[in-house]
């Protein structure tokens, strides 16, 4: 069961609680992290001193165009932001290649992953850990979310999306103003 974390590596995009998450899973797993940022040392210090029974890789920063050779080898993409993030791209990467995500349920990335993932309690990486354990355990569904992540592109299609916001913007135009 491979996981894969993307992005910037510091504070506020919890890379910590997966870490942490990690020294309770059990079975046969491994882990990607790509990125790099502030907490980098932190984390891989985090990683060095902990009993978790997978290996743990760290990518560094890598190029756009070699991205997608992570996304296709995860089994599930985490997200474990500790903030609102509004509108994460990297899920939409990961929809790309079929990569199911376990996103932390705050701001949009619960509405941007629907059936294509599954969430957690931000900031609780025992949720987390039983999230991670429950589809290693449960393959069908991860299928399940694999076949999802077509549908959940196709929502976010820009041409499906920028008629809807000329509309509103149209619409909020020719409103009178009060």
């Amino acid at each position: 069961f491979r996981v894969l974390f993307a992005g910037r590596i510091k504070e506020s995009k919890g890379v910590d609680v997966l870490v942490e998450a990690l020294t309770g899973l059990s079975g046969e797993f491994e882990v990607d992290i790509v990125g790099d940022g502030t907490a980098q040392e932190a984390v891989r210090n985090q990683v060095e001193s902990s009993p978790i029974d997978g290996p743990v890789t760290f990518h560094g920063w890598v190029d756009h165009n070699r991205l997608s050779k992570f996304y296709s080898r995860a089994d599930v993409f985490v997200h474990p932001s500790l903030w609102p993030d509004p509108f994460p791209r990297v899920l939409l990467e990961s929809f790309q290649h079929e990569t199911p995500a376990v996103v932390s349920d705050i701001g949009g990335p619960p509405w941007v992953v629907g059936d294509a993932g599954t969430t957690f309690e931000p900031g609780n990486p025992t949720e987390l850990m039983n999230e991670l354990s429950r589809l290693m355990a449960n393959p069908e569904e991860v299928t399940a979310m694999r076949e999802a992540c077509a549908t959940q592109l196709e929502r976010f299609d820009k041409d499906r999306v920028v008629p809807d916001i000329e509309a509103e913007y149209q619409q909020l135009v020719d409103s009178p103003a009060e």
